[in-house]
């Protein structure tokens, strides 16, 4: 897929978002319905037999399901609160990361203005030493 020049800089954002979908896609929603449907057939009591091969579950240990499913429903929220702690815990580092940009940003102003005028004083100094050298009936 070839992309114009000038349309790259609106690409590469897609390209991210498009990945980062994809990499949430595979690991978020393909390991739990493996691990509720696993659960759901560790509860089964009785099987249906059809052709030598197993079939539908015709009854549920009711209490072993209950239990599996709302244990793993509080794991899979613990491990998330875990992230989401963990997330915010290191959220400071981002903050602090920034200001030191912004600290580095205006130092480097503050010395570009800083030159700047020193530039600017010593052009103006010159002018002036110019101005003066020049005889009276070249003035004005």
């Amino acid at each position: 897929l070839s992309i114009i020049i000038w349309l790259s800089a609106l690409a590469m954002p897609f390209q991210t978002v498009l990945t980062l979908t994809y990499v949430t896609l595979l690991a978020a929603f393909i390991p739990y319905p493996l691990v509720y449907g696993a659960i759901l057939d560790n509860s089964c009591l009785v099987w249906e037999e059809k052709c030598g091969r197993r079939g539908n579950c015709w009854v549920y240990d009711a209490d072993k399901l209950r239990y599996s499913l709302h244990l793993i429903t509080v794991i899979f929220a613990a491990i998330a609160g875990v992230c989401y702690v963990g997330q915010f815990l290191l959220s400071g580092r981002i903050k602090r990361f920034y200001e030191d940009d912004l600290a580095e940003d205006s130092t480097d102003e503050q010395d570009k203005y800083n030159s700047m005028t020193t530039i600017t004083e010593a052009l103006s100094v010159e002018s002036i030493q110019k101005i003066d050298a020049r005889p009276e009936a070249s003035r004005f």
